[in-house]
């Protein structure tokens, strides 16, 4: 009987330290992450920059340093009509807005999930027009969100869209604007990353994602 009374006595000291953890131990957690940073081009071109946000997008949190580099400091996103209107008619989004979006768009969409994210140069390729000024229009982009560890077979979202795109060189390259449209297609509507960054920006968010 002493034994019994000994151990519920244990069990109810762990329920007890679990309720002053605030009750987080069975939340969702953000997801673990690679330590290694990824992968990088040294920014002396227009392409190594597209291919450095490609492969920081995909590592996630661990990622976000590579990503901002691939940024200029006066960067700019433009959404388009459609994504505008559903987002209370949010147009712009700045560097700050758009990295704070991207974490919790990594955190509260894609959370355990891995990412595959491509520019689709292959299709449009980059115009570089002079030393230091490059320009990509209707470029499209596919993100794909499948399971950590899986296939992207077993996509369980597909975002696409189409990027017009300005970079510039300073010291180094990086994205100074992108304007981001729907990309007309196969009748299928997919989000756009602009929608989604729109989204997460927090600056005219609604309620829900809207499908």
């Amino acid at each position: 009987m002493k034994r019994r009374s000994r151990w519920y006595a244990a069990l109810l000291a762990a329920l007890v330290t679990l309720t002053l953890a605030g009750c987080g131990y069975f939340a969702p957690r953000d997801p673990e992450e690679p330590g290694d940073a990824p992968p990088r081009h040294s920014p002396t071109e227009p392409e190594s920059v597209l291919y450095n946000f490609e492969v920081a997008l995909e590592y996630k949190v661990v990622g976000a340093p590579q990503l901002s580099e691939s940024l200029d400091p006066d960067f700019l996103m433009e959404l388009d009509v459609f994504d505008s209107n559903r987002l209370s008619g949010l147009m712009e989004i700045f560097k700050p807005e758009f990295e704070r979006a991207n974490r919790d768009f990594l955190s509260l969409r894609v959370q355990g999930n891995d990412i595959d994210f491509k520019f689709r140069t292959d299709v449009v390729p980059v115009d570089k027009i002079s030393a230091d000024l490059a320009f990509c229009d209707n470029l499209p982009y596919e993100l794909l969100i499948y399971p950590h560890g899986g296939s992207i077979t077993d996509t369980v979202e597909f975002i696409v869209g189409e990027v017009d795109l300005t970079l510039r060189s300073v010291t180094n390259w990086a994205i100074l604007t992108w304007t981001d449209y729907d990309k007309p297609g196969d009748g299928v509507r997919h989000e756009t990353y602009g929608y989604y960054m729109g989204f997460y920006s927090g600056l005219a968010a609604p309620g829900d994602i809207l499908k």
